[in-house]
């Protein structure tokens, strides 16, 4: 067998964690600053079904990441 083996199961690491805490991190991002992901949007919409689980409202938000009321460039010179 040449290919990669799938995961027996949908309920992955790659999935259940990188999805909500990736994906949804970044379309929050764009809701706040005025940026389209509708591709990010589509894959979370997606990974919500096959998980069971709102990958949306499971993720980062803002207030978690401490950053409600700041623009782009300032979380810029903040990680810096």
């Amino acid at each position: 067998n040449p290919g990669m083996e799938a995961p027996e199961r949908i309920d992955t690491r790659d999935l259940s964690a990188d999805v909500p805490f990736g994906l949804a991190t970044w379309s929050m991002l764009g809701r706040l600053w005025g940026v389209k992901t509708t591709s990010i949007d589509a894959m979370l919409t997606i990974a919500s079904a096959m998980l069971e689980m709102d990958c949306f409202a499971n993720g980062l938000s803002a207030e978690d990441l401490g950053i409600p009321h700041l623009q782009p460039e300032a979380v810029c010179a903040f990680v810096k």
